[in-house]
């Protein structure tokens, strides 16, 4: 079995963004992040040895679906539990394209993505992403209605 602390399954990546690079629209249905160039390393297991340096570029819109919103209460109040958050969140559809690169030259890829055409299981079609506000921690209190 593996170890869901050091050994997470799938990719992922942690970085700060500039303000320039999320944008979000005036009425609040639409996002968009555009990331160029990122030079990030690639670690074969979590806080493990090894890296590879490399850049990656990608840009992905979301659209919030016209649906009604899920309010989120906390469920706990551990300052570091994962259910320490309240929010409003929309489901949301989302398109883009990626690139990553070693900067060695051994492995790259590129794609494109359209939450339409991913995330089905058993019949029922998962939302790929969601969009909203959220407070996490000691600001958890749930937003007002």
């Amino acid at each position: 079995m593996t170890d869901p602390i050091f050994h997470l399954p799938g990719l992922f990546w942690m970085v700060r963004l500039d303000d320039d690079q999320f944008r979000v629209s005036d009425d609040g249905r639409s996002a968009s992040i555009q990331v160029t160039n990122l030079l990030e390393f690639d670690r074969f297991q979590f806080l493990g040895p090894g890296s590879v340096k490399m850049h990656l570029t990608f840009h992905i819109d979301y659209t919030r679906d016209p649906g009604k919103p899920t309010w989120i209460k906390p469920t706990s109040t551990d300052p570091l539990s994962a259910f320490n958050w309240a929010g409003v969140m929309w489901n949301a559809k989302a398109t883009g394209t990626f690139s990553a690169a070693y900067d060695d030259g051994k492995f790259s890829v590129s794609g494109t993505t359209d939450s339409a055409s991913t995330q089905h299981t058993v019949g029922i079609v998962l939302p790929f992403g969601h969009m909203g506000v959220e407070a996490n921690g000691r600001f958890s209190e749930p937003p007002p209605r």
